[in-house]
């Protein structure tokens, strides 16, 4: 199997790279990135690799150089964000090239976008899955799980919990900035909505080692997607929060203040947050956390289940993308897919949690968190 990462240089880029190319099965993994210098150093960096990395020079706004550089490889991982910017012209490009792809797509309306290219991807026989990350990806995995325990499914709420000094670059603080902006998708009533971000506030539990952390609408993928592929719910909610509390709060502020509601203006913020984001702590010190709480009915009884997992980030993110690549690469997703498609739709969940536990990332079950499923 050859993968060509695209943004493979990045934060969460870097971990799907060291991932394949570890992985039994891999042969070749292409580092694609517009920061050659830092793909030369990812590259030197992976530890007793199994497969033979390279590196590339692209620009994901040349569609015809992505085309040209996608080509002749079994698997395309997109991690270029911010993704409302290049999710679908990434995509687009890897459909051209007739190359299977996946991304770890984390923008509500970017998702929207790409399901515009269903038809024409259907039309090329090709494959999109989109949202293969943390959340989404992992949250709609564990959403896939606990639906399919049940015998009827009504409600799944979702929650992240992320740490400010638990990433860098810039992709994630303009991710972040829009998830709070504006108005974003929900699902309620058995139909799609758009409400206020930063509405709804609550205090949610999560594994150890966060614990209580205040959370509220954000603009996240899952609402859009998890409806499509898992019938016959009424709400699908997605909340998110910051730590330390202080930013989650600011965030929140700033968007009421109409400070991110274009591209332009969450560029500008951008150069004046970064800055100030090292006094939070050490880098890498934090830990990102998800929550999915499905609702439904169990032998004709109310039935809760809840699932949750607490890791650094970019592992969070970047393994699930290694794992859903070579899933799709060796044909171990829902058979003869076509199309754009999300995880809660083609990834089979034990077969992917044991992957996951294969690399220490451990999924606990309950309201105290405390037992592990994987």
């Amino acid at each position: 199997m050859k993968v060509i990462v695209l943004g493979g240089a990045g934060d969460m880029g870097r971990l799907v790279v060291a991932d394949l190319a570890r992985s039994e099965g891999v042969e070749e993994v292409a580092i694609a990135d517009l920061n050659i210098i830092r793909a030369d150093r990812i590259k030197d960096e992976i530890e007793n690799p199994q497969a033979r990395v390279s590196v590339r020079g692209i620009d994901a706004r040349d569609h015809e150089g992505l085309v040209a550089a996608i080509s002749g490889f079994d698997v395309a991982v997109s991690t270029i964000g911010p993704f409302y910017a290049f999710e679908k012209i990434v995509a687009q490009a890897a459909v051209d090239a007739g190359v299977r792809y996946v991304s770890i797509c984390d923008d509500f309306d970017a998702a929207r976008d790409v399901f515009t290219l269903d038809v024409y991807v259907r039309e090329k026989k090709g494959l999109v899955l989109t949202g293969m990350g943390w959340t989404p990806g992992l949250s709609n995995i564990l959403a896939r799980l606990g639906a399919d325990r049940l015998n009827k499914v009504k409600k799944i709420h979702i929650a992240w919990s992320g740490a400010v000094n638990d990433s860098e670059g810039t992709a994630v603080v303009k991710h972040t900035m829009h998830t709070f902006s504006g108005k974003i998708p929900t699902f309620s009533d058995g139909q799609q909505m758009m409400i206020p971000a930063g509405s709804g506030s609550e205090i949610l539990q999560f594994p150890h080692p966060i614990g209580a952390c205040l959370v509220a609408h954000v603009g996240h993928p899952e609402p859009v997607t998890i409806p499509r592929f898992i019938h016959g719910l009424t709400e699908v909610t997605l909340k998110g929060g910051l730590t330390p509390r202080f930013y989650q709060k600011l965030a929140i502020r700033a968007a009421r203040l109409h400070l991110f509601d274009s591209a332009r203006q969450i560029n500008l913020a951008t150069r004046f947050v970064l800055p100030i984001l090292g006094p939070t702590g050490k880098k890498g010190a934090g830990c990102a956390g998800l929550r999915v709480d499905i609702y439904g009915e169990m032998d004709g009884k109310e039935k809760h289940i809840v699932f949750g997992a607490a890791e650094k980030m970019a592992r969070l993110t970047g393994i699930p993308a290694s794992i859903g690549a070579q899933m799709v690469g060796r044909g171990e997703i829902k058979k003869n897919v076509i199309g754009v498609v999300a995880p809660e739709a083609v990834i089979e969940p034990r077969k992917f949690l044991n992957e996951l536990a294969r690399r220490g990332i451990r999924i606990y079950e309950g309201e105290e968190m405390e037992k592990v499923i994987n």
